[in-house]
């Protein structure tokens, strides 16, 4: 027997000697698994950072059309009295000179809570 060797075992009937670059070999390679999936640069956070990339992708499109809409509004907004009309007596609740105008109360809404027994 060799004494060099740090280990011996069985497998198939041969021994199998140990030296230690075997053992760096195993060491060297759950290292590199370890920095290819827990690192900075490893598997798992390569797919968390594709899968950041495609959410952002998808709001810098939705933001693109939320500024053409708002855009053609502008242009709505500057050149259609129209519409600037509609606005301002939909959310302003303003008239013409002479109109009346009527606001519907909603019973449900205006009692208090206090009010129920």
């Amino acid at each position: 027997m060799n004494k060099k060797t740090s280990k011996k075992s069985k497998a198939n009937g041969k021994t199998l000697q140990w030296s230690p670059w075997h053992y760096l070999i195993i060491v060297g390679v759950v290292l590199l698994l370890f920095v290819f999936f827990r690192g900075n640069y490893g598997f798992i956070r390569l797919v968390q950072l594709q899968k950041q990339k495609k959410e952002l992708l998808a709001g810098i499109v939705d933001l693109r059309k939320q500024r053409d809409e708002l855009n053609i509004e502008i242009k709505r907004l500057l050149k259609d009295y129209r519409h600037i009309e509609k606005i301002v007596r939909e959310k302003y609740k303003m008239g013409k000179e002479g109109e009346k105008i009527y606001f519907m109360i909603d019973q449900a809404k205006s009692k208090k809570p206090s009010d129920a027994p």
